[in-house]
């Protein structure tokens, strides 16, 4: 039976490269590793009041009464892993949240910020933390002065964007940061991005501010390939000019088209990113001319 509905802040801890994780160790080791490192999530969440709900497979899912308390319990995770191995491993977390309603069944929460919550983690990079706009408005300004800035995410089934925001962890970074808000500078029109695959068309412009593709059910195009990571890429638009952001196991191979050297070749992007123009092909996780139907053609007009 459901119970009335409250506000929290839904918080997700995962780990970043998993498959490459049990590729280089074997299923055994890897496995270790990975439920060490899940024990440590539980173990910094609990620290700073949290509630863990739900382990997933190398995600961990929680709830916090505060927004304070989950940007707090984020930068110490980060910092945790940034400084430790695990059984000798580097291991990088992705962690995104969000404040909002929820609704309960028998004290696992539900409803629309469980999604927007998603959506902030799969925006996440290894040694990342994203949050909304609407979540850090809620933290004091020792906390606020923490974010920076990371553009607009569409969500399915919400009608406006959603204004989002990276947490710095890093103590040791000597640069001003700034909270400015849940607004967000206008980005100049100048481009069109078409991106088809298998047969379907989609078409980016400034409001798509961030658009992500992977094997994983919460991207926004969804390329289910054995070589794609559950959240391979995202895509950005800074001022009008369409920006492709690589956070896989195995990077994107790009080719272009046209007269210039290095068109016909394939480019490899790994951890890194890339302006698009012109013409050309993606392909997640596999050089483009072996990953067949699994190619995906862009275009920049």
């Amino acid at each position: 039976m459901s119970e009335a509905s409250s506000s929290t802040v839904i918080f997700f801890a995962d780990i970043a490269g998993s498959t490459r994780l049990y590729d280089r160790l074997g299923d055994s080791d890897a496995h270790r590793c990975i439920v060490s490192t899940i024990e440590s999530l539980n173990l910094f969440v609990r620290q700073h009041d949290g509630v863990v709900v739900e382990v997933v497979g190398d995600q961990v899912m929680a709830y916090f009464n505060s927004a304070e308390q989950a940007v707090q319990a984020a930068c110490v995770i980060q910092r945790h892993f940034d400084s430790h191995k695990v059984l000798a491993q580097r291991i990088q977390i992705r962690i995104g949240f969000h404040y909002g309603p929820v609704l309960w069944d028998s004290q696992h929460p539900f409803g629309d910020t469980i999604n927007v919550a998603s959506r902030m983690v799969s925006l996440a990079g290894g040694r990342q933390v994203v949050t909304t706009a609407i979540t850090a408005e809620r933290c004091s300004q020792k906390e606020k002065s923490r974010a920076r800035p990371f553009g607009k995410a569409n969500i399915k089934g919400k009608p406006h964007p959603f204004n989002t925001l990276k947490i710095e962890w890093d103590d040791s970074d000597s640069t001003s940061l700034f909270f400015h808000g849940d607004e967000t500078k206008p980005l100049v029109k100048k481009n069109i991005l078409t991106l088809e695959y298998k047969n379907n068309a989609i078409q980016l412009d400034e409001h798509q501010t961030f658009f992500t593709m992977g094997r994983g059910s919460s991207c926004d195009l969804v390329v289910p390939s054995g070589a794609a990571s559950r959240s391979h890429a995202r895509i950005e638009c800074r001022q009008g000019h369409f920006v492709y952001f690589d956070q896989s196991s195995n990077g994107t191979f790009v080719m272009t088209t046209g007269r210039r050297a290095n068109d016909g070749q394939n480019l490899h992007i790994h951890h890194r990113e890339w302006v698009f123009s012109g013409a050309g092909w993606l392909s997640l996780g596999l050089p483009v001319n072996e990953n067949g139907e699994d190619v995906i053609r862009f275009s920049v007009s």
